[in-house]
């Protein structure tokens, strides 16, 4: 999960990072969201398949898992 968070803190602080250059670059000139894809590819080249993963995937299941397991390990006990 912890990864998952990160990954999606890398992705906003890069697509910000991208347009505070372009900004500084052009002043006063209109910003344009043409460069919106190759930061996103970029971004899904460095985490890959964690990009589409979703979080609350993980905040439902591990607990989950966490409760069989335990459930488990005490009835073998």
């Amino acid at each position: 999960m912890a990864y998952k968070h990160y990954e999606r803190f890398r992705y906003h602080s890069g697509f910000a990072k991208a347009y505070d250059k372009k900004l500084s670059d052009l002043h006063n000139d209109a910003v344009s969201l043409s460069d919106y894809k190759t930061i996103k590819k970029n971004h899904k080249d460095k985490f890959g398949w964690i990009v589409d993963a979703r979080a609350y995937v993980g905040w439902i299941a591990f607990p989950l898992l966490i409760s069989l397991l335990g459930q488990h390990c005490w009835l073998f006990n």
